[in-house]
């Protein structure tokens, strides 16, 4: 990932300077400044911690520390260490929560553009490389079915001067994009919150007003700060002092990915048109990414919303995924 270095580096004076995991303000200064929720940066916290950080928010790659995911896991010490280090060779926790913010925002495209990176540091993929890293993927199989699957990966890639066929960058995409939906659809759906837990991350960050931890049944720490009653984004609709009825609220980004998904599992062009979006205004979003109509429709309602502003609201959105007969997208907006 050197090559996307530059959009990873977190900005000076970084937060680590000035702050600590054993100051209050920890989480909500981290959830302030990379503009998360406060239940994203916990929940990230958690999984850093995990990683075996210091008292600093500093995670160090020394292979002397004793930390038994690093010291097992070879394929998440590699990626760690594609990420920037500070002036100490260690990951802070600010750094940390950029990457996994910049990848979890990335297209479908460009987070397989990322993994080519990443496997061969950009370089061409050829038979032998692709059979060491199917034996990786795939260690109980014998050598002619590593040589088998490299095979059929390469099909149809021979080259007109005669030399050995490769997977470029462009054909690795194509290559993967052309798998079914119901295969590379977990692979793609990195969410720092899963679905199920996204209404829980929209608790408003405060910086200086961390909130005292909640305890489950036991006295135990739960994994989410409870919320207060109506703190759901879907429910904080306050009558309207006119008509008595709830107001609408904006579409949270945080669920527009979901939407996508489900909806281009099925033929999701006349929602488009609703949208505002004719045939001609997709001929963009096709060519920017030709192999995935999840990151066309995606970027078709991101594009949505910024042109629409405070008007992007759940309920019209709902109502348009109806009327495609989107049901299943529809039930992602539901209160």
């Amino acid at each position: 990932m050197g090559i996307y270095e530059s959009y990873l580096r977190v900005k000076e004076p970084s937060i680590s300077a000035t702050c600590n995991p054993s100051m209050r303000n920890w989480i909500t200064i981290h959830a302030d400044a990379l503009g998360m929720t406060v239940a994203e940066v916990e929940r990230v916290w958690e999984r850093f911690k995990q990683l075996g950080c210091n008292d600093q928010g500093e995670l160090s790659l020394d292979p002397s520390d004793k930390r038994t995911d690093l010291n097992t896991d070879i394929f998440l010490r590699n990626l760690l260490k594609q990420v920037p280090k500070n002036e100490r060779n260690a990951i802070t926790f600010e750094q940390f929560l950029l990457c996994l913010k910049w990848f979890e925002d990335l297209s479908e495209t460009d987070k397989t553009k990322v993994v080519f990176s990443y496997l061969n540091g950009g370089n061409l993929m050829d038979q032998e490389f692709l059979q060491r890293l199917l034996k990786r993927i795939y260690p109980n199989e014998t050598e002619s079915v590593y040589e088998s699957l490299a095979t059929d990966l390469l099909q149809g890639l021979a080259t007109d001067n005669g030399s050995a066929p490769h997977l470029s960058e462009d054909k690795f995409v194509q290559r993967v994009m052309q798998l079914p939906d119901n295969y590379t659809a977990p692979l793609f759906t990195f969410s720092i919150i899963p679905h199920e837990l996204i209404r829980e991350a929209h608790t408003p960050s405060f910086a200086g007003n961390e909130p005292e931890a909640n305890t489950g049944k036991g006295g135990q720490p739960m994994a989410f700060p409870m919320k207060p009653a109506g703190s759901d984004p879907y429910n904080q609709q306050k009558p309207d002092s006119r008509t008595g009825r709830a107001k609408d609220v904006e579409v949270p980004d945080t669920v527009l990915p979901h939407i996508a998904r489900k909806a281009t599992q099925s033929v999701w062009l006349p929602f488009a048109e609703k949208l505002g979006f004719a045939d001609e205004d997709l001929i963009p979003y096709r060519q920017q990414y030709p192999y995935s109509e999840y990151d066309q429709l995606l970027s078709v309602l991101r594009e949505w919303k910024r042109r629409n502003g405070d008007e992007a609201t759940a309920k019209k959105l709902e109502s348009m995924l109806h009327a495609s007969k989107l049901h299943d997208a529809a039930f992602l907006l539901e209160p």
